[in-house]
């Protein structure tokens, strides 16, 4: 977790990720701090579709790759979810993922994102051409914010948001 100034689009890392695009700007616009996740599966995964397809067994290969992908979009939920109990606890809300690629945010900034998620830790790498390594591996920036006084507090006195009573056009948790 890392503090985030949402006006220079900089993660207040050492030394300091200054994002790129408009996309990626406007979906950290109220953001205090932000989350940089790095997942995966391993290569033991694309090893053995990388096996099955050399050994001719394409249908099979092609299902343990789309059971991966599944598996590691999986992963990320999972993580996206015990993340969201504590950061709620610490009064943030969260936004969905975000990852080098989406919209106009460059994929080149990938190397910044493996650095400061401590992806290279659990064995992502880059290709040449920015793509991940193993492929079954997932980078991305969940931001934080906190909700506005206009939202409610519920019994416990912390703060709830409820988007079908809420007139704010330009509350963050609205999609």
């Amino acid at each position: 977790m890392y503090d985030y100034d949402n006006k220079a689009q900089t993660i207040e890392t050492e030394p300091k990720f200054s994002l790129q695009g408009s996309s990626i700007e406007k979906h950290l616009k109220e953001c205090e701090k932000v989350i940089l996740l790095a997942a995966t599966l391993g290569i033991e995964v694309e090893e053995k579709i990388t096996s099955l397809f050399e050994e001719g067994k394409y249908g099979l290969s092609i299902i343990l790759d789309a059971a991966a992908t599944a598996a590691i979009e999986q992963s990320a939920d999972l993580m996206e979810k015990a993340i969201g109990d504590q950061v709620n606890r610490m009064g943030y809300k969260m936004k969905w993922r975000f990852s080098p690629g989406y919209g106009d945010w460059p994929i080149q900034q990938q190397p910044e994102m493996i650095k400061h998620s401590h992806g290279d830790a659990i064995g992502i790498h880059l290709t040449e051409s920015m793509m991940l390594e193993p492929r079954k591996s997932i980078t991305a920036v969940i931001g934080l914010y906190k909700l506005k006084d206009s939202c409610q507090k519920n019994n416990n006195a912390e703060m709830t948001h409820n988007c079908e009573s809420c007139n704010r056009l330009d509350c963050p948790a609205r999609r």
